[in-house]
């Protein structure tokens, strides 16, 4: 052990005390805006879990368009997300409050109040089968599932 030099034991648990201290800023650089914003969209969607749905007694088709009624339960949404299927093709909608669009016939698409009720979406195609979902800020949450509709009854 002649001639040999070695680090003091100071000087090694300042080192490790340094090491773990950038690690730990490089975790929280990472990891915190991270889960931040995975707790953000899971709350957004937690808001709106099981508060929107179709009325499946009140939405069928015909053989020139589909009309489907919406539930809104006591959520402030101002986008809501449709999926209509047929045998052949399946199609997603997002609809904005206040907007019109070629594929509904129900003219402006309004959003229930805030307090919650129901409004009817008409689409220009006929689809057997529907699902609804709330559109947040965090993206499209809470699809219900998929139900058949009934044959409009003139």
């Amino acid at each position: 052990m002649i001639g040999k030099r070695g680090l003091s034991e100071i000087i090694v648990t300042i080192l490790l005390i340094l090491l773990s201290v950038v690690a730990v800023t490089i975790l929280a650089v990472f990891l915190i805006p991270f889960v931040r914003d995975n707790l953000e969209k899971e709350g957004d969607c937690l808001d709106v879990l099981n508060k929107i749905e179709i009325v499946y007694e009140s939405s069928c088709y015909s053989q020139t368009n589909t009309s489907v009624r919406v539930k809104f339960k006591n959520i402030n949404v101002s986008e809501i997300y449709i999926v209509l299927e047929n045998e052949t093709t399946s199609e997603n909608y997002r609809l904005k409050g206040g907007e019109s669009y070629s594929y509904i016939l129900s003219g402006v698409v309004l959003m229930p109040s805030p307090n919650g009720g129901e409004r009817s979406y008409i689409f220009n195609l006929p689809y057997k089968e529907a699902s609804v979902g709330a559109v947040t800020k965090s993206g499209v949450c809470d699809i219900s599932d998929v139900e058949k509709l009934n044959e409009c009854k003139n």
